[in-house]
């Protein structure tokens, strides 16, 4: 890591105690440890007003139950430690629908393969030129018979389209999406990331700064299962076949099955993302959302030893 995108502090290489290692052991200090533990609430109840939205149901205005008009909340702000506002908190709690009927399953199927540094090039200009605010990202690891593991894939989907990242052909390139992962205007949605944050390290110097574990989410939902096969399930009515959660993905070219399989861990993530948010904000309050976004923070806090 050479450069440090959307700095607060200068990047520094310093040296410090690996946690409950005997001998003491040294680490590097996360370089965004200052990014990610910069930003606290100011003002974190919400007050909601729905009388105009029942007024005009009542009136058969169903404009506001349309997934183009957007329901927003009051504006607070994200504040780094020296009390500078930074960034409007609807970056994390945006677009929440009091209508969960607004909130449908993604209808698009464009798919894109990206195996060559032009495409991925392309991909991280057309993230930066269309000012996307969210990402569903995921990763498929290999690690049978192997110390250390390997990433060899990575899926990214937008609100309109879903890309499939060879990894192993762009191993070299992959620092190149240092400038989106760390983004904090960009929302990175995962699901159980907290072996994601450590691979994304090892692998290609990435690290994220503003991220949503879904993962979290279930935990403080209560859900009986935290899996993200239980939340296809649960939100979108899907049940898929896990046969390919163990399987070899150094293989090139992948089977359809197996590309259809990583396709589906994050095509209906921002879905899922949608859904989380509606719930947890109907039954906890703006300060279930922000108690998810403290959890997340610490998960991508983390440093890959």
């Amino acid at each position: 890591m050479t450069y440090k995108p959307f700095p607060i502090t200068p990047l520094e290489f310093i040296e410090v105690p690996v946690q409950d290692s005997s001998p003491i052991r040294m680490t590097y200090q996360h370089p965004y440890l200052a990014e990610i533990d910069s930003f606290s609430i100011l003002n974190p109840n919400i007050s909601k007003n729905r009388d105009s939205r029942d007024k005009n149901d009542k009136n058969g205005d169903s404009s506001t139950s349309n997934h183009s008009s957007q329901w927003y909340n009051n504006l607070d702000v994200f504040v780094n430690n020296k009390g500078v506002a930074k960034f409007p908190l609807d970056k994390y709690i945006h677009d929440i629908h009091p209508d969960m009927n607004v909130v449908n399953l993604p209808v698009y199927d464009e798919l894109e393969v990206i195996d060559t540094t032009d495409s991925l090039l392309e991909l991280i200009e057309c993230i930066s030129s269309n000012n996307y605010t969210e990402l569903a990202i995921d990763l498929e690891h290999h690690s049978y018979r192997s110390y250390q593991g390997l990433t060899c894939l990575m899926q990214l989907s937008t609100r309109d389209k879903d890309y499939i990242i060879d990894v192993l052909a762009l191993r070299l390139d992959m620092h190149r999406l240092l400038h989106i992962f760390t983004n904090p205007n960009i929302i990175k949605v995962f699901h159980g990331c907290q072996n994601d944050v450590l691979w994304l390290q090892k692998d290609f110097g990435l690290y994220l700064v503003n991220c949503f574990d879904t993962y979290h989410a279930c935990k403080i939902l209560k859900f009986p299962a935290c899996s993200l096969a239980h939340l296809l399930k649960y939100y979108c009515s899907i049940i898929i076949d896990k046969k390919h959660q163990l399987s070899d993905w150094r293989v090139r070219p992948l089977p359809d099955d197996m590309m259809l399989y990583a396709r589906s861990d994050t095509h209906y993530l921002l879905h899922i993302y949608d859904n989380m948010r509606y719930d947890i904000y109907t039954l906890l309050g703006r300060n279930g959302l922000v108690s998810v976004c403290e959890a997340t923070k610490i998960t991508v806090s983390d440093t890959y030893e």
